[in-house]
């Protein structure tokens, strides 16, 4: 109770085709507020493994066993093919500056 513990485990992908991996997006009880599982959803490509992160940090005495199982599914890209899951997150370095209300108003 109080400490923090993570453990890892890595999902491969040994088909020629991409998968998508989904764990449930609510946990059940009592896990629900005291388990994180990092990434949640994601893609793995052709030949390659993700690891995932799963926290347990529990505030109170818990006795209590879960099976948590994850969706997969093959997928098929429209363009090229790119790693994904939901902890990755995009930046714009673009060196434009900003353009003020007044600009886009003509005045």
């Amino acid at each position: 109770v109080g400490d923090k513990v993570s453990v890892y485990f890595q999902i491969s992908n040994k088909a020629a085709t991409p998968i998508r991996f989904e764990f449930p997006e609510t946990l059940p009880d009592p896990y629900a507020s005291v388990l994180r599982i990092s990434p949640s959803v994601g893609h793995v490509q052709p030949k390659e493994r993700k690891t995932i992160t799963v926290t347990f940090e529990p505030t109170s005495k818990l006795d209590a066993a879960a099976n948590i199982e994850a969706n997969i599914a093959h997928i098929k890209y429209e363009g090229e093919p790119e790693d994904w899951d939901d902890t990755m997150k995009k930046a714009d370095f673009s060196t434009s500056p900003p353009v003020s209300p007044r600009s886009q108003r003509g005045e």
